[in-house]
């Protein structure tokens, strides 16, 4: 089990993920775990992560909660 857990709530993010998600893969501390809550995205994040940061635990809701 990863000793930390980093949680990025995302709503319509696809154009700050990558900066984001490319940070965490440049971390020297490696024993964690990456996960984004997409709070029901219609820019195409959910697509983005899983085609370049497949890495990363994609948590989808199926529409906006508005947090």
């Amino acid at each position: 089990m990863a000793r930390v857990a980093v949680i990025i709530p995302n709503y319509n993010g696809a154009a700050l993920l990558p900066a984001c998600l490319e940070g965490l893969r440049r971390q020297t501390f490696k024993d964690f775990i990456a996960v984004v809550v997409d709070n029901g995205s219609a820019d195409g994040s959910v697509g983005l992560i899983r085609t370049r940061f497949p890495e990363v635990k994609v948590v989808g809701l199926p529409h906006n909660l508005g947090f």
